[in-house]
């Protein structure tokens, strides 16, 4: 017999509102839309070019190449064995080298598969990366791992001016406790170009990380090699390209932002690097704004100096000051975007982006009933935050919360009324209050309905809310009636909306299950309302939804804002041709006025007595405003998701 048990997940799942077809998933890969360099030389056959894997900020492009070894068995030995000699002094290279944005004419030789234009740190057996600001820097690695042993380490200049090369070959290089060998080597060419080439290579089983790749003299910039992760296969060749002389300005960093109050300003630092090997440069910084933004020197306070001349391989700091409006939107943003352009080659500039936003407050609700009993709202605004305790101490839970359109904060919770001494017998209170978004209690705590006042212990809880977009409040809960001598119950699932400052029913409280029969609670004929939900929709309807018992049918009625009445019962299970067994629901009123019902769906499934299966599912319809379905219902299978909710995004599709 099979067993399909769901795995559960916390996932979001886009629907399309304006289609709301069955889910379909697609994988899109990221694109850079940086244009290749010039190739500065044309490869001789032997190295025929693959296309370009990827490009750095410099220009530094990679491509496979066809492996063509050069033996350099016989060239100069460095005495590295890995053991007592790891690392060289300085090695002529035999030419002038560009690398990035400086000329080099030597470099130091690892015993662990790199070379550096740089002597620092040259006995670090594995990075964490390539590149990587992590010292050394300014490496060239064509395997760049824990070497154990090693046959030797030679270098050699060949050819002539100007097509010299030159080569360092690690030969017989030993490690992962003996358990791999291998054989590769650099090449330097005199155009700027490198070259890896990989000759007799272990089969990669397991063992000690192996990285590979060029970086710049800051490990900020470079490329991983291509074949870093391939596992470095045998008779392979990469060639790093490197782009024709060309002005390079790069502004960093990419992107910052922060939240902002009205009338603040705020410094960003941003450096100017010229990155390119054309020598100096004059960069023009422009910016472009809709908020107030004032470029200074790197003191925050001197106007900059406008255009900045910088030498080749230098960076130059200034400040950007952005300054947000006195009278600003919430959840209005300014995007500043700054610009440099290079004097040498106008065509050619770099751009970074400023992000702020006048945030709309964040609320936390917390229940404190293991402290005082309390409800606590946490507010939360740009630059200040408060906490205040708004309820009385006999809390029973139930919160919920729901933001109104004038940006208030609607709260409500259950509060227990003890009869008698021990608390036998008591009545539960729904109450509500409303604060303001900084945490001000605009309207003090009230009562929904006062059921003190009525007969038998009344229990009102559970409320369920959902506001319109001109601020009606609906509010959905479950009344329980208990008569303490006969120890029976009465359940009911009742409905009001309240005015948007609390002070008023716009529906007074109606009965929607109008049930008189009183019952043991546990008894399995016993009437009751379980999983309430509502939403509402922008024509100010509501949809009122919960399962019944003995039943377990999921109905649902619906209010009728332009004649103020309630719809008939209907049944979902009817409504939607629903089978099965049906778990949580998530409800979402949409901008076409209908009405989004999600639902987790499962069932056991047997081809033959030996062959079942759990079915899993998450289901979803659309009903309109008269109850009818718009969208029959529809799976989006094998998915199992514990308590699901929705919302509806502003472009219209739907996040499950």
């Amino acid at each position: 017999m099979k067993h399909k048990y769901p795995i559960m997940l916390m996932i979001a799942i886009l629907l399309f509102a304006q289609v709301l077809t069955p889910l379909e998933v697609q994988a899109k890969g990221l694109l850079s839309d940086r244009e290749s360099p010039a190739i500065s030389e044309q490869l001789p056959a032997s190295f025929a070019q693959q296309p370009v894997i990827s490009t750095d900020l410099f220009g530094y492009s990679n491509s496979t190449v066809t492996n063509s070894w050069i033996n350099v068995s016989g060239g100069t030995d460095t005495g590295i064995d890995c053991t007592t000699v790891k690392s060289t002094g300085a090695i002529p290279i035999g030419f002038t080298f560009d690398y990035y944005e400086f000329s080099y004419s030597e470099l130091y030789i690892s015993c662990f598969g790199f070379v550096s234009f740089t002597n620092e740190n040259l006995e670090r057996t594995q990075p964490r990366s390539v590149p990587s600001v992590e010292t050394p820097n300014n490496v060239i690695a064509p395997l760049w791992t824990v070497a154990e042993s090693i046959n030797y380490v030679h270098y050699q200049t060949l050819g002539s001016s100007p097509n010299r090369q030159f080569v360092v070959e690690w030969n017989q290089f030993i490690t992962d406790y003996g358990s791999h060998e291998y054989n590769f080597e650099m090449i330097l060419h005199e155009n700027g170009d490198i070259t890896f080439q990989y000759d007799a290579m272990s089969d990669y089983n397991g063992g000690y990380s192996r990285y590979g790749g060029i970086e710049n003299s800051q490990g900020d910039d470079g490329l991983s090699s291509y074949y870093a992760d391939q596992d470095f296969p045998a008779n392979v060749a990469e060639r790093f390209t490197r782009p024709a002389d060309h002005a390079n300005p790069i502004l960093s960093p990419e992107s910052q932002g922060d939240f902002m109050t009205a009338g603040e300003t705020i410094n960003y630092p941003i450096s100017l690097k010229n990155y390119s090997a054309i020598g100096t440069d004059t960069f023009t910084i422009s910016t472009d704004s809709d908020w107030d933004i004032t470029l200074y020197e790197s003191d925050g306070t001197t106007p900059l100096t406008n255009p900045i001349t910088i030498a080749q391989g230098d960076t130059y700091a200034l400040i950007a000051a952005i300054t947000a409006p006195s009278t600003v939107n919430l959840t209005e943003t300014n995007i500043a975007v700054i610009t440099a352009t290079s004097g040498v080659t106008p065509a050619v500039s770099s751009s970074v982006q400023i992000v702020n936003t006048f945030p709309a407050p964040f609320v936390q609700y917390m229940d404190e009933l293991y402290n005082d009993d309390q409800q606590n709202s946490l507010n939360i605004l740009p630059g200040s935050q408060t906490q205040i305790d708004f309820s009385g101490e006999s809390v029973e839970g139930d919160q919920a919360v729901i933001n109104l359109p004038n940006h208030n904060l609607f709260y409500a919770w259950t509060e227990r009324n003890c009869i008698g001494e021990y608390c036998n017998d008591y009545d539960d209170v729904i109450m509500y209050t409303i604060l303001d978004a900084a945490g001000n209690q605009v309207l003090a705590p009230t009562a929904l309905v006062d059921v003190t006042v009525m007969e038998n212990d009344v229990r009102d809880r559970n409320a369920y809310l959902a506001v319109t977009p001109d601020g009606n409040i609906g509010v959905l809960w479950h009344r329980e009636i208990y008569d303490s001598v006969n120890h029976i119950s009465n359940h009911n699932a009742y409905f009001a909306i309240l005015s948007q400052d609390g002070t008023s029913f716009i529906q007074s409280p109606q009965n929607l299950t109008n049930n008189d029969v009183f019952c043991s609670t546990w008894a399995n004929d016993c009437v009751n309302q379980h999983s309430l939900m509502l939403a509402s929709t922008p024509n100010g309807n509501f949809l009122l939804q919960w399962r019944d018992k003995p039943s377990y049918n999921y109905v649902f009625k619906i209010y009728d804002d332009s004649t103020s009445t309630l719809s008939s019962t209907y049944s979902l299970i009817e409504a939607a041709s629903v089978t099965g067994y049906l778990g949580s629901f998530t409800l979402t009123g949409l901008m076409n006025n209908n009405f989004f019902i999600a639902w987790t769906y499962e069932d056991y499934v047997c081809v033959t007595a030996e062959d079942c299966e759990w079915l899993t599912e998450i289901q979803y319809t659309v009903i309109a405003g008269d109850a009818s379905v718009t969208l029959p219902r529809t799976s989006i299978e094998d998915l199992w998701l514990m308590d699901p909710d929705s919302t509806q995004l502003s472009n219209g599709n739907i996040i499950i």
